[in-house]
């Protein structure tokens, strides 16, 4: 399983490699040797789609109303992939903007998370996916822009008992699904693939969300765990890290001076 640790490790090598990336690109559009020298001529504004792929990691408590001293916990981490829209303009250095999204999981169920007090069945959540609607703030130089981005954040989150022995080993016994509303915070670096034409960029963004709780009441065979299995699901930590691919559209690269 993968640790929160790691997580933060594997994010901050991410985001230096993208750094030093962008730094080497930079470095080859500046001034070479019998080639006068030309200012880069990026605009950041503009209406912009795009696409994301990455990693997700997130937490659960599940109280359990009838007997509020049973809490289970479970984990989930795996690939993410979605698509985002914005609209950005840029005054002098600052970009801002505003920006939807959606991330949705690609990887299966984790069966890890085996609850203590009914050792015959597995208790596990799934984030199955995020809308996210916020506002983004940069600040470009040039090619590079650093940025900051928060907002509001839904999150469909799926849970399930499974047995974890016998003959119907990995079968679903009961489950249920809901929303949860909440907001995230996050970080990012964009990087414009050529000089004097920004309409292509990527870039690498790291997301922090914060869930409301929702009281699950099982569809199935609910009743096995506790009276009813009614529960209440609290995300402790969402976390993504993801590469970005956007194309920008409807605003020309600025000519050279």
């Amino acid at each position: 399983m993968t640790s929160w640790r790691g997580l933060g490790a594997s994010s901050a090598v991410a985001v230096l490699a993208t750094i030093g990336l962008a730094g080497a690109a930079l470095a080859d559009g500046g001034p070479r040797r019998g080639k006068v020298a030309q200012a880069c001529c990026i605009d950041w504004g503009g209406l912009y789609f795009g696409i994301h792929a990455g990693y997700l990691r997130s937490d659960a408590d599940w109280t359990f109303t009838a007997a509020p001293g049973l809490i289970h916990s479970s984990s989930q981490d795996g690939a993410t992939a979605g698509i985002q829209v914005g609209l950005q303009h840029q005054f002098g250095n600052a970009v801002i903007g505003i920006e939807a999204g959606l991330t949705s999981s690609l990887n299966p169920w984790n069966f890890n998370d085996v609850i203590a007090f009914n050792p015959a069945f597995i208790g596990e959540h799934r984030v199955d996916n995020i809308l996210t609607l916020g506002a983004r703030l940069g600040f470009a130089f040039n090619r590079v822009m650093p940025y900051i981005t928060g907002g509001y954040a839904g999150a469909a989150v799926s849970d399930r008992a499974v047995f974890s022995a016998g003959a119907a080993v990995g079968q679903t016994f009961w489950r249920s699904r809901d929303r949860h509303d909440g907001w995230y915070v996050g970080a990012g670096v964009d990087w414009a693939v050529h000089c004097c034409d920004s309409a292509w960029t990527i870039g690498i963004e790291y997301r922090h969300y914060e869930f409301d709780d929702t009281t699950r009441v099982p569809a199935g065979n609910a009743g096995v765990l506790v009276t009813g299995d009614r529960h209440i699901l609290d995300l402790d930590r969402t976390d993504t890290l993801a590469v970005r691919l956007n194309y920008k559209i409807g605003r020309p690269p600025q000519p050279l001076k």
